[in-house]
Order: structure tokens, then sequence, then C-alpha cells
């Protein structure tokens, strides 16, 4: 029976025995039902696409999963500190404000911390600033927009143009 399973199918049907043998000596008796049901479904999908042709999909879906939480897993146990093989965990622990003295150059001086920027001096002037604009609303078209006054006529016209005809008093 096995050797008409595709591989992509086995290795899931291997992986997913290991899962549900995990879960019957942890006693989750349900949980590893409810896996073996699941899996019995899974592995006949992935053997029907295997026959239908579709064998790179279903590497895919197989090999992603597996990648992924061997990605996961590397990235949560290096943040962790956890060391496989070792009893113990690294914690590193930051150090805050407290002790503001480190190592100077040589003989194992104390050198005071460079003062926080801001108790180095005055702080840059800030740049110009433009007054804020007034809101005007939009002239509705109910209502007419209103007109420019217009500015008296003089009577002295400026040189080179031609006189005003407006009426005089």
């Amino acid at each position: 029976m096995l050797e008409k399973i595709c591989s992509p199918a086995l290795l899931y049907l291997a992986f997913s025995m290991v899962q549900i043998t995990v879960d019957l000596f942890k006693g989750q008796y349900q949980t590893s039902l409810l896996k073996f049901i699941i899996m019995i479904i899974f592995t006949a999908v992935l053997n029907i696409l295997c026959m239908n042709g579709y064998t790179k999909f279903v590497w895919f879906i197989v090999i992603i999963p597996i990648l992924m939480l061997t990605y996961i897993s590397s990235i949560l146990f290096y943040i962790f500190g956890i060391r496989p093989g070792k009893d113990t965990v690294n914690v590193q622990k930051k150090q805050r404000g407290g002790n503001r003295m480190r190592n100077g150059p040589g003989q194992g001086q104390q050198a005071p911390l460079p003062a926080p920027i801001s108790s180095r001096g005055p702080a840059p002037a800030p740049g110009p600033t433009q007054a804020p604009t007034p809101y005007v609303p939009p002239a509705s078209s109910s209502t007419p927009a209103p007109s420019a006054p217009v500015p008296p006529a003089s009577s002295t016209a400026p040189a080179g143009t031609a006189p005003s005809t407006a009426p005089t008093r």
C-alpha cells in the first residue's frame, strides 16, 4: 500500500505519525484522534494531486511548513539564547542609566560618558514660521460672489495716457 503513495504525501504521513505518537505519550487522546483523521484525509488529497501531475505543487505544500518551522525555531533559539545540548540559557542584561562611568583609554582609567544632547548647549533656533491663513469657505451657487470695490476715478491721468471722459463736478 505504501508503494502507491507519492513521496511528498509519504513525507507528510511520516511527520504526522511522529506528532500523533507524541500526543499519545502526552495523554492527549482526543487531539491524536483528530490529527489521525486529518492525516488520512490530507494524505489522500496529496496523493490524488500527485496522480494528476501536480507533484511540484504537492512538494511545495509539504516542504514550506517544514522550512518555516525550522526558520522560526532557529530565530527563537537565537533571540532567547537557547543553545541545544546545553543546560543553561544565556541571559544578557541591558544596563540602564545607573552607572555613567566607562573604562577610559589606557591603565583602566574611568572617564565619564559624554553629556546628553540636551545639556550640550542651547537648542538651535527654530526656522521661520508662517502665520496660519484664515479659512475661507467656498462660495455657494445660491449666493453671488462679492464684487471687488471699484477705486474712485481721478481727474489727473498719468503721463502718456488719454484723459478720462468721466464727468467732473
